[in-house]
C-alpha cells in the first residue's frame, strides 16, 4: 500500500554470526557506560539465535519484493556496515528525486490563526542558558540509561507517551531525537515515510514539526527533510 502510494522502501537486515553477537553481547557488559544495554531477554534470544536463523531465513525470502527488497548487510564491522546502509540510502534516494516528481496534494488544514496579544512562548525563553559538555555527557548518559529501563517496564504496556517537537530548521529537533532513540532498543520503533502535505492524519506531523515515543503511535518529522517520519511502539501493542 505505502509502495502504491509513491513511498520509497528500504529495508535493511543487519546479520551477525552466533559468535560474533556472543562476543558483543559480552563485550556490552563488562563495559560500565554501556552495560544496561544487555538485558537477560538478550541473552534468552542468543540461546535461540539457530533457531531465529532458521525462521529468519524463511521471512527473509517471502518478504522480499521488487517494490520493498531486503538489503542483508554483515554487521560485524559497523564501519562497512555504515557505510553500505548509507551508499544504499543514496543511490536510492538520488534515483527517487531524479526521477519524475508527483505533483503534491493541497493542505486541507486551515492557515492558523494570528495571535490576539501578539505573545509567544518562544520570546518568553532565556537563551542565556548553558551547560558544559562534561556535564551533558554524563548526564545524558544517566537519562539514557533511566529511559531505557521505563521503556522496558511491564507496566508501559499500559501506557501511551508522545513527545511533540516543532521548532526551527537546524534548532536541534533532530539531535533531540537521535538522544532519544539511541536510548530505546531499535526493535521496537520504526521509520515511516510521510508525503509533506499530503496524507496526514491525526498522528502525521506537518512540516516543522517533529515528534517521537508512543506506546501506540507516533511520528518523527524534520522540517528540513520533509517526507520522513519515524514511529515508535511497545512491543505488546505494535
Amino acid at each position: 500500500m505505502l509502495a502504491a502510494e509513491g513511498a520509497l522502501i528500504l529495508k535493511f537486515w543487519f546479520h551477525l554470526s552466533k559468535k560474533a553477537q556472543k562476543k558483543r553481547l559480552k563485550a556490552l557488559e563488562n563495559d560500565p557506560v554501556n552495560r544496561w544495554r544487555v538485558q537477560e531477554t538478550d541473552w534468552e534470544r542468543f540461546e535461540m539465535y539457530d533457531r531465529f536463523r532458521k525462521v529468519s531465513e524463511l521471512a527473509l525470502r517471502r518478504t522480499s519484493k521488487g517494490h520493498a527488497p531486503w538489503h542483508v548487510i554483515e554487521g560485524v564491522d559497523e564501519r562497512f556496515r555504515n557505510l553500505t546502509v548509507g551508499r544504499t540510502l543514496l543511490a536510492a534516494l538520488r534515483e527517487r528525486l531524479d526521477g519524475t516528481p508527483e505533483s503534491p496534494a493541497a493542505a486541507a488544514a486551515p492557515p492558523p490563526l494570528p495571535s490576539v496579544d501578539g505573545r509567544n512562548v518562544v520570546g518568553a525563553l532565556d537563551l542565556s542558558q548553558s551547560l558544559s559538555k562534561k556535564a551533558y555527557e554524563r548526564q545524558l548518559l544517566e537519562l539514557q540509561e533511566r529511559l531505557n529501563g521505563l521503556s522496558r517496564h511491564k507496566r508501559f504496556r499500559k501506557h501511551a507517551v508522545v513527545a511533540v517537537f516543532e521548532g526551527n530548521d537546524a534548532a536541534g529537533k533532530g539531535g533531540a531525537i537521535r538522544r532519544v532513540t539511541g536510548a530505546l532498543d531499535a526493535r521496537f520503533y520504526r521509520v515511516v515515510p510521510v508525503a509533506p502535505r499530503a496524507r496526514r492524519s491525526a498522528c502525521t506531523p506537518i512540516s516543522g514539526v517533529s515528534g517521537a515515543i508512543s506506546q501506540g503511535t507516533a511520528t518523527t518529522s524534520s522540517s528540513t527533510v520533509p517526507g520522513t517520519a519515524a514511529s515508535w511502539w511497545n512491543g505488546s501493542r505494535g
